[in-house]
């Protein structure tokens, strides 16, 4: 018994038998308290918030005022119908509106996003036409330059000032 004693790796081993053994008692010892168990009457914790990108604009009043605008003007119309066919003020359901959705930026150059209802939407960049025939000239992080086929331009704020 004294030889197994008397090694060096035995000591080593007999020390660390005796460490694992101490620190599972201390812990036992020292265990937490059982948590305790929620009430049926507990109040329930709050709902999580929306996750990023994901936001309700329903009641948004500046997000349902640029909505009902065309702040692009590009409603299109159908060509006049013969006279005395319709009358007068009657919109056509050819009438298309498209609207602002996003504005993109991708290595370095900007692109507008329109919209309307029916139809695959228009990635625009500076140098497009619009759908009324007006020319994109530039593309501002708030504004965008736009010419028509007489030379005339134009800007449209993409953010209420």
């Amino acid at each position: 018994m004294n030889a197994w004693l008397t090694h060096p790796l035995a000591r080593l081993a007999a020390a660390l038998l005796a460490w694992v053994g101490l620190g599972t008692l201390g812990w036992w010892w020292h265990r937490p308290a059982p948590l305790p168990q929620p009430s049926a009457t507990a109040a329930q914790p709050p709902a999580p918030p929306a996750p990023r990108g994901m936001v309700d604009l329903s009641r948004d009043p500046l997000a349902a005022r640029l909505q009902a605008q065309d702040v692009f003007a590009l409603q299109r119309t159908a060509p006049p119908a013969a006279t005395g066919a319709t009358a007068a003020g009657a919109t056509s359901s050819d009438d298309i509106v498209w609207r602002f959705a996003a504005l993109t930026e991708n290595r370095g150059q900007r692109h507008l996003l329109l919209t309307a209802a029916d139809q695959p939407p228009l990635l625009l960049k500076t140098g497009d036409k619009l759908p009324n025939g007006e020319r994109i000239k530039s593309i501002d992080a708030t504004s965008v330059l736009l010419q028509d086929a007489k030379g005339r331009k134009r800007t449209i704020q993409l953010i209420e000032p």
